[in-house]
């Protein structure tokens, strides 16, 4: 390890090889632009539209100058951290380096972050979105698509016509289209049934799904869920679960996972969300969970947002949200998956973002702490937006 600080009690490592391999734990890193540069904040300008004036005697209208400015702040770090007993160090012996084998596996965990929340962003930026409605020629309304072993060509070709109708044109960049092993297996069984020829090239590439429509495609099981709940009058014993975890609403919560029932429905949506993202407000507005139920949260990905009187959860694999109680209304688990041009999403992913720092004398503990960071961000620019699709499909 190189990089040996002042004191010998901690040295920063800067690994060859990490980085890439950190880049290819990150699906969304295949379908970004990514950018390695060192920066703090990163700005984006752009010009509106605008249309010229057609004249037969030589007039024209004179307009102001209008130019928009969109920035990103790369303040974001994925964090790893574990402390390891001198006797496991001891234990693994010469033939196996267990500090270079846990390095490997937080590059992983941080890669898996940084995926997440590149693939969220993503998701909240997109400018189009294909749902049930959209696909039968209507408005959205938000319900899912789907998806069968016969349709995967309405699908791909209304994301190509979304786009175009936004003025994308194919000439900008590649497009792919990012989906789960579940939807893969309709869109395999489509080319599967499309004619001996495709059926052919189907059958011969295996795991993979041939380009059809021109799509890349990108098959991974982290693809964002969302779920979302309306509550009505929500009373004191309602019970709400995320991922087999129970959250209870309590007038005088108690016990782990106990809700402070607020003094309206707004502020108890409010505090359900805190107790699920596990933020500001432990002890009072909600009871921590256990560390164990955390766990089972933060492996997941799961975030909680209020509005009024709705909350929406979204993770990464199921999320089973359900309640018995009236008053809790939760609606049908979707999964969404994104289609778009590449390079439409901006990945902020610093080369020397990568740090491993290996302490050696952590004050009442015999062994080393070890924690790897990743410094990061990501954004959809405003002249991106029309060139990615939301597609909503059922779970």
């Amino acid at each position: 390890m190189s990089n040996i600080f002042a004191t010998d009690v901690q040295k920063q490592a800067f690994m060859d090889g990490v980085q890439d391999e950190n880049r290819t734990a990150i699906p969304m890193a295949s379908v970004s632009d990514v950018d390695t540069e060192n920066l703090e904040t990163m700005s984006s300008r752009y010009g509106n539209d605008f249309a010229a004036d057609s004249t037969t005697d030589g007039t024209y209208a004179v307009n102001d100058f209008a130019m928009s400015n969109d920035t990103l702040s790369i303040n974001n770090q994925a964090v790893y951290g574990e402390r390891i007993q001198t006797k496991d160090l001891v234990h693994a012996g010469d033939a196996w380096d267990i500090v270079a084998d846990r390095v490997d596996r937080h590059t992983r965990a941080l890669g898996v972050a940084v995926h997440r929340s590149t693939y969220s962003n993503t998701v909240d930026g997109a400018g189009l979105i294909l749902d049930n409605e959209v696909l039968a020629g209507s408005t959205a309304a938000g319900t899912p698509i789907t998806v069968s072993a016969t349709n995967p060509d309405e699908i791909s070709t209304k994301v190509y016509a979304l786009m175009q109708d936004a003025g994308v044109a194919s000439s900008q960049g590649r497009p792919y289209f990012m989906i789960d092993p579940s939807t893969a297996r309709f869109f395999k069984l489509f080319g599967m049934s499309a004619g001996f020829n495709v059926a052919d090239r189907q059958l011969m590439k295996g795991f993979e799904i041939i380009p059809t429509f021109d799509f890349d495609y990108v098959v991974t099981p982290e693809i964002e869920h969302e779920q979302l709940t309306t509550g009505t009058s929500v009373i004191a014993t309602d019970v709400y679960t995320v991922k087999g975890v129970t959250f209870t609403v309590k007038a005088s919560p108690s016990v782990a996972g106990d809700v402070d029932l607020g003094a309206d429905d707004e502020e108890t949506l409010q505090n359900l969300a805190a107790a699920v993202n596990g933020g500001a407000g432990a002890g009072s507005a909600y009871i921590a969970l256990s560390a164990a139920n955390r766990a089972i949260l933060k492996n997941a990905g799961v975030k909680a947002t209020s509005t009024a009187t709705t909350i929406t959860v979204t993770g990464y694999g199921s999320l089973g949200v359900v309640s018995a109680d009236s008053t809790l209304v939760v609606g049908d688990e979707q999964k969404n998956l994104l289609a778009g041009l590449r390079n439409s999403t901006h990945l902020a992913l610093p080369s020397k973002g990568f740090m491993v720092d290996e302490i050696d004398q952590v004050p009442g503990f015999t062994g080393k702490e070890l924690r790897s960071t990743q410094i990061y961000d990501s954004t959809v620019w405003t002249k991106n937006a029309p060139k990615i699709c939301k597609v909503v499909v059922a779970v």
